[in-house]
């Protein structure tokens, strides 16, 4: 319950943007997590720290934390959580310039909630359409893309130093 609560007071210091503050008690309750062998709270946590460094324009962190999100998800599964950590990773790449990466990962989303028939696939397709991207018509027939690694972001931020805890 503590790792929990720590989540979530860090996760709504971020939504009011105290983005140091959030990173604090994030960082707190992952080591709860990882200390207490909860791959789901590690990853809800590593998608909140994610959230509050793609706000800080730390993208490298955010991209690492989202990447290790759904590893911990497992990465052959398709749940709405996935979808949501997969969106998450899409924005910190387009916000580091790597918009081939943001693409393939925003259809990867996209083929997720499409498949669970959920209504946020709207807001993804219009996205993409917007970005000029062109959806399939069958989106069970649409290709996994692969990921690129984080460390190669084109034209996008110089690395800086990891989080303490990442």
């Amino acid at each position: 319950g503590e790792a929990g609560a720590l989540n979530a007071v860090g996760w709504y210091h971020a939504q009011l943007g105290d983005y140091q503050k959030g990173l604090g008690y994030c960082e707190q309750a992952l080591a709860l997590f990882r200390e207490l062998g909860n791959p789901p709270g590690e990853s809800a946590t590593l998608d909140s720290l994610g959230y509050a460094h793609t706000q800080l324009s730390q993208h490298i962190d955010a991209i690492g934390c989202f990447q290790r999100a759904l590893d911990l998800l497992g990465r052959g599964e398709r749940t709405y959580q996935h979808a949501c950590v997969l969106t998450d990773l899409a924005t910190s790449y387009q916000a580091a310039g790597n918009n081939v990466a943001a693409t393939d990962t925003s259809l990867e989303a996209l083929s997720i909630l499409q498949a669970l028939r959920h209504p946020d696939a709207d807001g993804t397709r219009a996205r993409l359409s917007d970005a000029g991207i062109s959806i399939p018509a069958d989106p069970a027939g649409m290709p996994m893309p692969h990921r690129q690694d984080p460390a190669q972001v084109p034209d996008g931020p110089q690395p800086h130093p990891p989080a303490a805890t990442a």
